[in-house]
């Protein structure tokens, strides 16, 4: 669902394996001030020593969120693939499921930005997210939801909080 094999065929177009790619998300994540984290694997499923921290996954967003071709895949509803290299000739759909873009979801919103959701087993349901309004930017990091309703439903009320209660000081 997560793309979990375009992540590890990317790594391993870029950096040669998995192992040389997640070191190259290791720096980047130091560079970033996200002091917290090592990645093992690019795909954030579960491996022994690959953890991070909300504040650090809350960092890596803030980047991500101004990174222009990260915010319009990330904003894409559906994406078409037509003879990718595992196609049997048929046409293939990569559908957005983050449920705060959709405008027929309950927990849309309007302000949403960016966003990725995760799922293992052993860190329950996660989700960062950016909001954007007005010019101002917020960040959060929600991890170890027991549903992904959980995350919907507060993210909405989180964000409102934040935009109404702080304001971005240059």
């Amino acid at each position: 669902e997560s793309g979990n094999d375009c992540a590890e065929a990317l790594a391993e177009h870029v950096a040669g394996s998995n192992e040389a790619f997640a070191k190259l998300m290791n720096d980047k994540a130091k560079e970033l001030g996200a002091l917290d984290t090592n990645f093992k694997n690019p795909s954030g499923l579960h491996e022994e020593g690959h953890l991070t921290t909300a504040y650090d996954l809350a960092l890596i967003m803030r980047a991500a969120s101004q990174n222009e071709d990260y915010v319009r895949i990330s904003r894409t509803d559906s994406h078409k693939y037509v003879n990718h290299p595992f196609s049997d000739g048929s046409e293939k759909w990569a559908t957005n499921r983050n449920q705060l873009f959709n405008e027929y979801s309950p927990y849309f919103y309007q302000y949403a930005y960016t966003g990725k959701n995760g799922y293992t087993p052993e860190s329950n349901h996660t989700y960062t997210a950016s909001a954007l309004k007005d010019g101002q930017l917020l960040v959060t990091a929600l991890l170890n939801a027991t549903d992904k309703d959980n995350f919907y439903t507060n993210i909405g009320p989180l964000f409102n909080y934040g935009f109404d209660n702080f304001e971005t000081i240059k």
